[in-house]
């Protein structure tokens, strides 16, 4: 049995997208304080399915002591660049209908209910937004052998964390606290 239709319902886009907005400024503000910038979502447009961005590799050595007393030649060091590629995610919202006579049985103007429905889609968009990031990030992690530490002994038997294998792992991900 249908629900509603589109004819019943007028989408106020201003008050839709007033209310996706503030959720998603208002979630992005707490989840990137939160995560003190290990985890950044930016939202932007983007255009394309995806987001290049070069950039140069670290040049090893590029400072190292100089010796007054030699005359010997200096071997040119190469910058190389590399590039970060980002693929595009597409969603979608809806499609939700809703009968007329229902929101106003709950007592709101079709504006309000645009509103509300916008700050639903901005609540569920952030939460899409991070699940994907997240897997994304551990299927990547996983993907790549240089990026795990396997530190399991025997099935079933418990490794203990211990600060060694913590700098070990954290090492893995360029931490170069012990340097």
């Amino acid at each position: 049995m249908a629900i509603g239709k589109a004819s019943d319902m007028v989408i106020y886009q201003e008050e839709f997208q007033t209310g996706m907005v503030e959720r998603v400024a208002q979630f992005l503000a707490i989840f990137n304080d939160g995560t003190r910038g290990a985890i950044r979502l930016v939202p932007r447009a983007l255009k394309g399915d995806y987001s290049k961005a070069a950039f140069f590799k670290d040049v090893a050595s590029l400072v190292t002591r100089r010796d007054t007393t030699v005359t010997t030649a200096v071997t040119d060091l190469a910058m190389t660049q590399d590039e970060q590629i980002s693929v595009k995610l597409n969603r979608k919202v809806g499609p939700v209908a809703q009968t007329l006579d229902a929101i106003k049985k709950a007592g709101m103007s079709e504006a309000e209910a645009s509103r509300a429905f916008g700050q639903l889609a901005g609540d569920r968009k952030m939460k899409d937004m991070v699940d994907a990031a997240l897997r994304s990030v551990a299927t990547a992690i996983a993907a790549t052998a240089a990026n795990v530490l396997d530190v399991s002994v025997t099935t079933g038997t418990r490794v203990p964390a211990s600060p060694g294998r913590l700098n070990t792992a954290l090492a893995k991900f360029g931490d170069a606290a012990q340097d």
